[in-house]
């Protein structure tokens, strides 16, 4: 079988209803916070197969998602002919919030096949950039030890493997991947807002933090309105 075989929209996955067009309806309490925080819709750009949107419960202004139209499990999951589309997004998206704000990190838990899930809530790829430098991998080292790539494009081999991963580019975009069996929920959440002060707001179902993410499609329309027709909302 085909590993990079195109997927179709997964009922009950709330990113494949909200922008894969599967039909099906959100969760209610997620689209009316939508209703009411951004009633025209909360894609801030949109490249070919891959939308930007803000994070639910941002831990900071410009805390976004990058998020593939399709059903993948992960980035690692993403045929050759999407990786590069999503890499060109990754860097426009990086290079925005670093010189916004002096710094950028990006995460991601990746799911494998087997309801592996590496700590995510969502088994629908989606990796996070935000502007804030915590340095994690000290606090990673109980995982165990992790492997260093030079590109998005090797997260494809945790895949061929059908491993769970954790994904951690720090700010001075060092990229380090464990391989991970069953972890908490949200770990990387967890520890990234412990270091920011705001440990309280690690779970985004407890909080959608409305005015954050307000503030966050804001910061964004400078970004759409600097790239030219790239993007497009």
């Amino acid at each position: 079988m085909d590993r990079y075989k195109t997927p179709e929209a997964r009922d009950g996955c709330s990113l494949c209803e909200e922008f894969g067009g599967s039909g099906g309806r959100q969760n209610e309490r997620i689209e009316a916070f939508l209703a009411q925080a951004a009633p025209t819709g909360r894609i801030l750009l949109e490249s070919g197969p891959f939308v930007v949107v803000p994070s639910l419960g941002p831990l900071t202004v410009g805390h976004v998602l990058i998020v593939p139209r399709e059903h993948y499990l992960s980035v690692g999951g993403l045929p050759p002919r999407l990786m590069e589309q999503l890499a060109s997004v990754y860097l426009a998206v990086w290079d925005f919030l670093e010189d916004k704000f002096g710094q950028c990190m990006a995460f991601e838990h990746g799911c494998a096949e087997g309801g592996k899930r590496g700590g995510a809530c969502v088994d629908h790829a989606h990796v996070h950039l935000l502007p804030a430098g915590c340095a994690l991998a000290q606090r990673l080292e109980a995982i165990g030890r992790p492997g260093v790539i030079a590109d998005l494009t090797e997260l494809a081999q945790w895949h061929a493997d059908g491993e769970a991963y954790l994904f951690y580019e720090s700010r001075d975009r060092v990229k380090r991947v464990w391989s991970v069996g069953a972890i908490p929920s949200q770990l990387l959440r967890m520890l990234i807002a412990g270091e920011l002060g705001v440990g309280d707001r690690w779970d985004w179902r407890a909080d959608f933090g409305i005015g954050t993410f307000r503030s966050t499609i804001e910061l964004f329309a400078e970004l759409n309105a600097r790239s030219h027709g790239v993007y497009v909302t």
